[in-house]
């Protein structure tokens, strides 16, 4: 028997749902037994069964308007894996230089290969601190990663130092687009 999504928010297999439509985007997390749309200052915390009841109810409004609507799911599995390898990131953006990715990267499980490039997929770094979305996002973004894989060969990540701005290549350890902040200052 398929899962569905009401069984998997109940059994806490899921712990982030982003629901899009005409309406615009809106990101839930859960957080014990409690799921808050976190991009809504004043959005409304709903309980899981609240929350399977607020779903069923946006399917079935968007049916009867005939409106499209995207339901992703983030799984609790790829929040731990998510937040294990931000740890490593850091840790070796602290100690290494951009053109050694190649070395951490051969030193990583399959599983933390994911988790990396899923973070890095959608992460720049500010004068070598990593800036990359919530756990809860990355962890929607994770199975759209995974097909990405493929092209890893072009693992692109911006750059931003104090003097200067750039895209690198993480496994060519290619710069591309270089620009001197003191040049692009004085055109301005």
């Amino acid at each position: 028997m398929t899962k569905t999504i009401y069984t998997r928010i109940m059994t806490k297999e899921i712990t982030s749902v982003e629901l899009k439509s005409v309406l615009g985007r809106e990101l839930y997390i859960c957080n014990g037994n409690c799921w808050t749309d976190v991009l809504d200052e004043f959005g409304f915390t709903y309980s899981s069964e609240q929350f399977c009841q607020y779903i069923a109810d946006y399917e079935a409004w968007a049916e009867l308007n005939n409106v499209y609507v995207e339901i992703l799911e983030g799984k609790a599995e790829f929040r731990s894996s998510i937040n294990a390898a931000k740890e490593v990131l850091k840790e070796w953006l602290e100690y290494n230089e951009l053109e050694e990715f190649r070395s951490l990267y051969s030193t990583l499980s399959a599983r933390q290969k994911e988790a990396v490039l899923c973070i890095l997929r959608y992460s720049e770094i500010l004068d070598m601190d990593l800036m990359c979305p919530t756990t809860s996002e990355l962890s929607l973004l994770w199975k759209d990663s995974i097909k990405k894989q493929k092209h890893k060969a072009n693992l692109l990540i911006p750059v931003m130092e104090t003097d200067c701005t750039y895209t690198i290549n993480l496994f060519t350890g290619k710069v591309i687009n270089y620009a001197d902040i003191d040049t692009v200052e004085d055109i301005l």
